[in-house]
């Protein structure tokens, strides 16, 4: 399913190879390129490869949220980077769930983005984990995940997240729900 291409939707890959999945209004990357590309390029870190980064991805923000990606899947987590840094959001990881408990501790995020489905502790338990704790019973969850079905989604608010949202979501989809979230949990804060 791979297919040699030079330049598609902005991303110049300097004769390598990827893997595109359609996602709603944008393209997003579903597999790493096989060559880097050329030199003086502004490029983007993407697992051990780089790819150049389109011009419509430029800084959106000067804002700077701290978000915490929860998902076992490292391609997930970097589609969610590569969708976020521009919008000004300053992103960290965690394979599953008992990792982000401890990132979480360690220094609390503005926001989190977690799956459902991970190994060792999944999405619904660590954001009950949150909501028992008092020192993070505050922090802004939304679920993003491939259940999507409304048993699931009820799960998820009940457990207690703020938003749930499924995957794949738009990249703008995204970033306006992570900033209403952010709206709304700090004008109850307040």
């Amino acid at each position: 399913m791979f297919r040699q291409i030079s330049i598609i939707d902005g991303y110049e890959t300097g004769g390598g190879t990827l893997k595109l999945k359609q996602a709603f209004t944008g393209q997003f990357f579903k597999k790493v390129f096989a060559s880097v590309l050329e030199p003086g390029a502004k490029n983007v870190l993407f697992r051990n490869e780089t790819m150049q980064r389109p011009a419509s991805f430029q800084e959106e923000s000067q804002m700077s949220w701290s978000v915490l990606i929860v998902d076992d899947e490292p391609m997930t987590q970097d589609l969610l980077r590569l969708m976020l840094e521009p919008a000004g959001f300053r992103v960290t990881g965690a394979d599953h769930g008992i990792e982000a408990l401890q990132k979480v501790q360690e220094k609390k995020p503005d926001i989190m983005i977690l799956d459902v489905m991970m190994p060792h502790m999944d999405g619904i338990a660590v954001c009950k984990e949150i909501r028992r704790n008092p020192e993070t019973a505050d922090l802004p969850i939304v679920m993003l995940s491939g259940k999507t079905h409304l048993n699931a989604v009820e799960e998820g608010l009940e457990a207690g997240a703020n938003r749930y949202l499924p995957k794949p979501t738009a990249r703008n989809e995204l970033i306006q729900n992570l900033r209403d979230v952010l709206a709304e949990t700090a004008v109850v804060s307040n």
